[in-house]
């Protein structure tokens, strides 16, 4: 996983211009008691980009322009991180996720698209899970989703016993289990 994070972030250099057709609007807005770095195109952005652990907003300069292309598109600094706030706790996902739904609020966004990476991810879930119908679709890129991983190795238990393997775990769980290669197991 830390290797799968190093690449994303390391074929992603930070972009100095975007070849759309909005204009980038920076700024900071106060939700849920606390001031947020948010950069947005278009004025009813359809895609919302959640940044990862020790990230920032500009953890998508370098597919801001390659995936928003012309889709009006926000990002923003979740709390504690890059230029916003940190405001007393809790950090939870879900206060998290309170924080997307005051800044969707807010903006007037009524449904987007999520992008989620990393801490983002769990954030975009979140959000998804306690506000569904202003989610219309959600991207999860190169985390896990807390408590997965207990109820696939229970299941592992389950199904094959002990000594189930890796491979056999991964038939299981594939539609198409032709599909689970050497490289994919190893």
């Amino acid at each position: 996983d830390d290797v799968a994070c190093l690449l994303f972030h390391r074929g992603m250099p930070r972009a100095t211009v975007t070849r759309d057709s909005y204009v980038e609007k920076v700024f900071t807005i106060h939700i849920a008691g606390a001031d947020f770095h948010a950069r947005q195109r278009g004025d009813k952005p359809r895609a919302v980009f959640l940044h990862g652990f020790g990230g920032d907003l500009h953890t998508w300069d370098g597919v801001w322009s390659e995936l928003a292309g012309d889709v009006p598109a926000l990002r923003y600094g979740l709390r504690g991180f890059g230029q916003s706030a940190t405001p007393a706790g809790p950090y939870t996902k879900s206060v998290m996720a309170q924080d997307v739904h005051a800044l969707a609020v807010s903006l007037g966004i009524k449904s987007a698209k999520v992008v989620g990476h990393d801490i983002g991810l769990m954030v975009a879930y979140a959000y998804a899970a306690q506000y569904p119908k202003e989610v219309n679709k959600i991207a999860l890129l190169d985390a896990f989703l807390p408590g997965v991983g207990e109820i696939l190795m229970a299941g592992r238990k389950a199904l094959l016993g002990s000594e189930g393997s890796v491979k056999q775990m991964l038939e299981l769980c594939c539609v198409d289990a032709g599909r689970v290669a050497p490289e994919v197991v190893q």
